[in-house]
């Protein structure tokens, strides 16, 4: 684990976090968009209850900041992992950026203020997984774009690609005719 803590994966970062922000799952989703991550989802071992098995198999979702050198931070996974694993990369997308300050990104501002003023629109990286990686290959910029308004008792988090996945009707009522106005204006002549 030495090497993951060159990398700047301190405990005093995940403490500032942990004494800045009281909700777990808000504090969780802080914490991926500060450094890279590393999170194992499919486990294959066995096939039979009575034999133990003689390999097992792991898919890892990797996923860097930009700026990120991937090939290196496989070596570290390597390095972390042992002599006795084998890490290899099965797809690999490196993180995106686009410019904030885009003519759509202005659109999507302007949207919402006239939607509702008093909140200031913000840009943040998304966690989870998007199409604009393999789009970006294609140099398609791509950007997320999902106006809510949601009431503070609402855990979003909590449902955001979880099982049971919603959102509550008031927040489409306030998204969609926002949605509608940038996409309007954005495909203006």
């Amino acid at each position: 684990m030495a090497a993951l803590a060159e990398r700047g994966d301190d405990q005093a970062a995940r403490d500032a976090l942990a004494a800045a922000v009281d909700d777990p799952v808000l504090r969780r989703s802080l914490d991926a968009m500060l450094r890279d991550t590393v999170t194992p989802n499919v486990i294959h071992v066995g096939k039979k209850m009575n034999v133990v098995p003689g390999v097992g198999e792991a898919e890892v979702d990797v996923r860097t900041l930009p700026g990120t050198d991937q090939a290196a931070f496989l070596a570290t996974l390597q390095e972390v992992a042992g002599d006795r694993v084998m890490v290899e990369s099965v797809l690999t997308m490196p993180a995106v950026e686009w410019p904030a300050d885009a003519e759509i990104v202005r659109l999507m501002e302007d949207a919402l203020r006239r939607a509702d003023p008093e909140p200031t629109p913000l840009s943040m990286m998304i966690t989870p997984g998007t199409d604009a990686k393999a789009l970006a290959l294609l140099g398609i910029p791509t950007y997320g774009f999902a106006p809510l308004r949601l009431d503070a008792d609402v855990p979003f988090l909590s449902l955001f690609h979880a099982n049971d996945e919603r959102i509550p009707v008031s927040g489409l009522r306030f998204g969609l005719p926002v949605l509608y106005e940038v996409v309007a204006r954005f495909a203006a002549p």
